[in-house]
């Protein structure tokens, strides 16, 4: 009986853990204001403010897809299309951004 306890918890907890990892992010749309390019980010301004208290976004350059991410970036700035982000969470008052895309 132990055993099955055991099993229920760990598998109840990795449920817990990939339903937060899920929840996690918060999607925000607007259009391009502003670019930075940053030594360790790429920091971009939108016309809407984020849960962490501002309008900045942080692409961070170790993400995977950070080439894709750039140049979606550059490509929304020069047509003046809306971007849709996803932001993984707040890191000292920061909206981390996860992936995107453009709105055509």
């Amino acid at each position: 009986m132990t055993n099955f306890i055991k099993l229920f918890a760990r598998t109840a907890l990795a449920g817990v853990l990939i339903a937060q990892s899920y929840a996690a992010n918060t999607v925000y749309s607007g259009q391009l204001v502003q670019l930075y390019s940053d030594p360790s980010d790429i920091v971009f301004r939108l016309s809407t403010n984020n849960d962490c208290g501002n309008n900045y976004y942080y692409l961070k350059r170790t993400n995977t897809n950070f080439d894709q991410m750039y140049a979606l970036l550059l490509s929304a700035g020069v047509s003046g299309k809306t971007v849709r982000i996803e932001v993984s969470g707040c890191v000292s008052g920061k909206a981390i951004v996860s992936h995107g895309s453009i709105i055509f």
